[in-house]
């Protein structure tokens, strides 16, 4: 399914490892489309009912932090197997990751006539957009928990990152693959 070799860890610098393909109009398109296939969105949502305890009210259910940063260090090191990864290193990647998923995001203003990177600020959007920009960004805030949504896009992202392709089927695969490894490690 996979080139041999393909996850020999670290055979470049993170930075040098992106591929230009997934950034265009029709691939950010095609992954914002996945993100709402019931395969997809099914295989999320039993990922997270099997493998979190989810605390609140029904309507504002979140996961705690310290659940969120044991959960996503085994997914991490499960992911990383026999790739020698300094363990501080992942807990540091776990950490950054809960500050990021956790933190409360505008809404995707991206259509999918404007790229993202457009500079033509003289289109009526972008002038509309500029207008309602604050003036300045706000400090990141600080959560003990993270919603049920959140995780989910975080989940998503994770998926994403993983998957070569992007079909619904190779996500719902890669959740069932990684729940194997968190049950049956090495």
């Amino acid at each position: 399914m996979f080139a041999p070799g393909r996850d020999n860890v670290p055979n470049k610098p993170y930075h040098e490892d992106g591929n230009i393909q997934y950034y265009t109009k029709e691939a950010r398109k095609g992954r914002r489309q996945m993100k709402k296939d019931p395969i997809v969105k099914e295989s999320i949502n039993n990922f997270i009912k099997d493998n979190f305890t989810a605390t609140g009210p029904s309507a504002n259910r979140v996961i705690q932090k310290e659940e969120y940063i044991s959960k996503f260090t085994r997914i991490a090191e499960s992911l990383y197997n026999g790739s020698g990864r300094d363990p501080e290193e992942i807990a540091k990647w776990v950490k950054d990751d809960f500050e990021a998923d956790s933190q409360d995001k505008p809404e995707e203003e991206e259509s999918d006539d404007d790229p993202a990177g457009s500079q033509d600020e003289d289109k009526p959007v972008k002038k509309e957009k500029a207008k309602k920009q604050p003036a300045e960004t706000k400090a990141p805030i600080s959560y003990d928990s993270i919603t049920l949504p959140k995780l989910f896009d975080g989940l998503f992202e994770l998926a994403d990152n993983w998957t070569p392709n992007n079909s619904n089927m190779e996500y719902q695969h890669f959740f069932k693959h990684l729940e194997q490894m968190l049950k049956y490690p090495n």
